[in-house]
């Protein structure tokens, strides 16, 4: 179940200001960024606070015209930085890991682009995941949404085994303009359940600026699932300090599936 957060008192007025009338230059844009962020914290208002912080790396650069983004590298950087790190890095129960971090601590082939965790005692738990790619793609080999699903799927297994009671998986895809939010779980037997939670647009020019307080929304519609499943894990940790075992897994071991596929696609044939 989603919770979203409270809602904005002035973010999207400030964002649909700044489309219909916006900053000239550098220090203008900074200024205006000053003023929201100091509003923001008067308010005590959560989406305000974001949206400011997010404004106050972003605007200066966009207001010089859209930046070269083909790559992956500043595709992140100049976009989904600003927006991850605010939302996950805000909270003690939830650390970041940038670019190829390894999902397990063993010798997994999987490197996700992103990874939020919670660090209890000395373990590390994986709990959000995301996949990124500047633009979209036709692969013969597996897209990065499967691979971002089977990453998931290989967390899920590791926080049950782990005697985290009914955990979720919180993924993250973008591709493109295209953001997309997803949730895992295993209802039943064998049954991973994969949930596409919102699909968002990502800004890219400062014309569409007014999209960002609803991607933040998303987000940390997100990350309260997240925070749901962090405070699970270290409900388990204390569990085992505390009966020497560990709790037993909720789902049970056996609903689990170690199965493993790849998929690739067939080229069509060539006609003679």
């Amino acid at each position: 179940m989603l919770i979203s957060p409270t809602r904005g008192l002035n973010c999207y007025n400030w964002c649909m200001d700044i489309e219909v009338s916006p900053p000239a230059d550098y220090i203008t844009s900074i200024t205006l960024c000053a003023d929201l962020f100091k509003e923001a914290c008067d308010n005590k208002n959560f989406l305000d606070i974001h949206t400011a912080q997010i404004l106050t790396q972003i605007l200066p650069v966009l207001v010089n015209g859209p930046p070269e983004d083909s790559t992956e590298d500043s595709y992140v950087h100049y976009y989904l930085s600003p927006l991850l790190s605010s939302v996950f890095s805000t909270d003690p129960l939830l650390k970041m890991k940038w670019a190829n971090g390894k999902l397990m601590n063993d010798q997994s082939q999987y490197k996700p682009d992103f990874l939020a965790y919670n660090i209890s005692g000395s373990r590390r738990c994986v709990i959000v995941i995301a996949e990124f790619e500047p633009t979209e793609k036709n692969s013969y080999v597996e897209s990065d949404l499967v691979k971002l699903a089977k990453q998931m799927k290989v967390t899920l297994n590791e926080m049950i085994m782990n005697g985290v009671s009914k955990p979720e998986v919180c993924g993250v895809y973008c591709e493109g303009e295209n953001v997309h939010t997803y949730i895992m779980d295993l209802p039943s037997p064998k049954l991973y359940r994969l949930i596409n939670a919102s699909r968002i647009k990502l800004f890219r020019r400062l014309d569409q600026i007014s999209l960002l307080p609803n991607i933040i929304t998303h987000l940390l519609c997100l990350k309260n699932v997240a925070l749901k499943t962090a405070t699970k894990v270290e409900t388990a940790l204390l569990y085992s300090y505390n009966n020497l075992k560990r709790p037993a897994p909720n789902p049970p071991e056996e609903w689990l599936s170690s199965v493993k596929a790849v998929l690739s696609r067939l080229p069509k044939k060539q006609k003679k």
